[in-house]
């Protein structure tokens, strides 16, 4: 959404009453759908945001959204996560795998099937993500450890693309630069 005078306090304030719990008792109902539809939109609102405040109140309300008991959104939410690991914004990086570490320690039950948790929260530690995503640094590699680690299938493409952010492609102006003009003449 455009409106972020109304969207970040709105993100914030979903993430202080998850925080708090007073959305347990939706996230551990079966016959909810409120974490996937609330997962649904907290994605929805990450894809084309450029805004790096309103993107870690959207990971900090992702994994708030890990608590919830339906599988498939979990997987969803871990999925999305993995994505924001090689996020095209370094501090966007940094600040998920700060805050999954910090999930990972405090809850271990988060994560639905993981391979090898200790392995899978040492590279997060260890990992400089504010770094570039490819040569030398590697980090879209390294999210894909963690990911295989938390046992996270990740598609091709994930594998291989970062988050894209932006989504609206621009008209190509054959007016825009001089040499146009000068070919014109």
């Amino acid at each position: 959404s455009k409106d972020v005078r109304v969207i970040l306090p709105l993100l914030v304030t979903i993430d202080k009453a998850l925080s708090h719990g007073f959305f347990d008792d939706l996230l551990q109902s079966d016959e909810s759908n409120f974490a996937a539809e609330l997962s649904k939109r907290v994605r929805k609102e990450a894809s084309g945001c450029a805004d790096v405040k309103r993107l870690t109140v959207i990971v900090a309300v992702a994994l708030n959204l890990l608590h919830t008991v339906n599988f498939e959104t979990k997987n969803t939410i871990c999925i999305f996560l993995m994505k924001l690991l090689a996020h095209r914004f370094p501090r966007v990086r940094s600040h998920t795998a700060e805050q999954l570490y910090v999930k990972l320690i405090e809850d271990t039950s988060v994560i639905p099937n993981p391979v090898d948790l200790i392995a899978a929260k040492r590279l997060l530690s260890d990992t400089a993500w504010d770094r570039d995503l490819g040569a030398p640094y590697y980090i879209r590699e390294k999210r894909n450890k963690v990911s295989e680690y938390l046992g996270i299938t990740l598609s091709e493409k994930d594998l291989k693309e970062s988050v894209k952010t932006n989504t609206h492609k621009k008209e190509k102006d054959d007016f825009a630069s001089y040499a146009s003009l000068v070919n014109s003449l």
